[in-house]
């Protein structure tokens, strides 16, 4: 719907579940959303909704954030998107290198997100990732 505003929308902590398509296990975690609306904005749950959507397919990570940023950016023509992807692989803990704490980050930055470090480093406290 048409956008009221052109402050930061965060939407952070979308529980999601995955299936890695490198080696066939599951990773899950937790995805931040950022976008600042141009002419556009969604619903707030339609964020959720899009993460879910998108992890419901076999997929690396890195793909995962950068397919919600790019749907984002394209669909909604925002000024910036910034997703933040945090998981768990099983590929990890279950078998190989048997690590079982580690967590994989991955960020996907699109317009101001790129070229404003105050827009960024905004994104990134509201997501809670930093102070």
């Amino acid at each position: 719907f048409p956008a009221h505003a052109n402050q930061m929308i965060v939407v952070a902590n979308i529980e999601f579940a995955s299936l890695c398509a490198h080696h066939l296990f599951p990773y899950a975690g937790k995805c931040h959303v950022g976008y600042i609306p141009n002419q556009l904005q969604v619903g707030v749950s339609k964020i959720p909704r899009l993460v879910h959507w998108f992890a419901k397919r076999p997929s690396v990570q890195e793909r995962l954030t950068r397919d919600i940023a790019s749907f984002l950016k394209h669909e909604l023509s925002a000024m910036g998107v910034a997703v933040v992807v945090e998981a768990v692989h099983t590929c990890m803990s279950c078998r190989g290198v048997n690590e079982h704490n580690a967590i994989m980050r991955t960020s996907e930055m699109r317009g101001v997100y790129l070229t404003a470090s105050e827009a960024r480093q905004e994104f990134l406290v509201l997501a809670g990732l930093t102070k």
